[in-house]
């Protein structure tokens, strides 16, 4: 059985809009919600739907849920009137239950707070609520620190203590790090997604790591002009990540940036091959190359280079020749060379 179309679902605490949980939900699950007047979820562990509280007793009552404020529902909003505060006195009994066995709990190193005993790093300290600083050493996954996201209540560490050989489950070095290597290979999944939702022809995403996020090459069953404005409009109605797409046909592998770049270099028109859409309020803040006011205002731009063959040129009579061996010479010739390919003393 196919995994259903899940879509995010944001829990908020409906007096102070306090994000309290991420979620996922179906259609049969919206529906539910909708019908009953309580939260409705899909599991991906288990791969069923569940009501939140089936077990607990803790159910969720939903005061208001809200699609998408574009319309695209993409996402949706449950408010919540009342939610589980989780404290932590109430967290070991918890996951005792879940894993039908006590959780081994262990003193910390600077206070008499207690901690999980199979932590694989447990920082300590004191947070500063009236002290902010950059956060440090690091900066965003650009490879940049950019306008106030770098900005952040303080935390004064007193110890840190950790297993033997700990499991380090990111790193935040800046230019090529892991948040922008996974942010990549999400983002690229995410995009291929909402391009198939509006009816674009896409076959492939390539969101290439040293792009920073930034920039992503798509790959089309066909192109022009209308298609590439589709695509514009799709990837900026929200808000828009990315500053720069290379839109290419089916015969350049997007995962092969040297074919990417030959294909830019020749197929991409500099006058009526460059589309570009500005916008307010949804840009990007971490674009290093956005002005201090660009980056307050959420003022930004996305440019889309069409690599593609312009739709009405005529594919037997305009639309030139790709002079490769699989496309230039006759079949017959190319057989022949191939069965032959060790005789002359290639090996592969």
């Amino acid at each position: 059985m196919a995994a259903p179309e899940l879509i995010p679902a944001i829990v908020q605490d409906a007096a102070d809009g306090r994000v309290l949980m991420l979620a996922w939900m179906d259609e049969e699950a919206l529906r539910r919600t909708r019908e009953t007047g309580e939260a409705w979820f899909w599991s991906r562990s288990r791969g069923r739907l569940w009501r939140k509280g089936e077990q607990s007793g803790n159910t969720l009552a939903v005061e208001e849920l809200r699609d998408d404020c574009d319309g695209d529902a993409d996402s949706v909003m449950l408010l919540m009137d009342a939610f589980l505060n989780f404290s932590f006195d109430f967290l070991p009994d918890k996951i005792g239950g879940l894993m039908d066995a006590p959780l081994e709990l262990v003193r910390c190193e600077s206070s008499d707070l207690l901690v999980p005993a199979q932590c694989e790093i447990v920082v300590e300290g004191e947070v500063l609520p009236d002290c902010v600083g950059l956060e440090g050493p690091y900066g965003e996954y650009p490879g940049y620190r950019t306008g106030e996201m770098g900005n952040g209540i303080l935390f004064r560490a007193a110890a840190v203590t950790h297993r033997k050989s700990p499991i380090l489950t990111v790193d935040a070095t800046g230019y090529r790090d892991d948040s922008s290597t996974i942010t990549a290979l999400t983002g690229a999944i995410a995009i291929k997604r909402r391009l198939d939702r509006h009816g674009v022809p896409v076959l492939d995403v390539n969101v290439p790591r040293d792009g920073a996020v930034h920039t992503a090459v798509i790959a089309v069953k066909y192109g022009g002009g209308q298609v590439a404005r589709q695509i514009l409009e799709t990837l900026t109605s929200r808000r828009a990540l990315l500053s720069k797409i290379l839109l290419v046909e089916p015969d350049v592998d997007v995962f092969d940036l040297g074919q990417v770049l030959h294909a830019f270099s020749t197929k991409c028109h500099p006058v009526h091959g460059i589309h570009t859409v500005q916008y307010e309020g949804r840009a990007n803040t971490l674009t290093p190359c956005y002005s201090q006011g660009e980056r307050a205002a959420q003022k930004g731009a996305t440019v889309l280079y069409d690599c593609t063959w312009p739709g009405e040129w005529s594919r037997e009579w305009e639309v030139p020749v790709k002079a490769t061996f699989e496309t230039i010479f006759p079949a017959s010739v190319r057989q022949k060379v191939l069965s032959q390919w060790r005789a002359y003393g290639f090996k592969e």
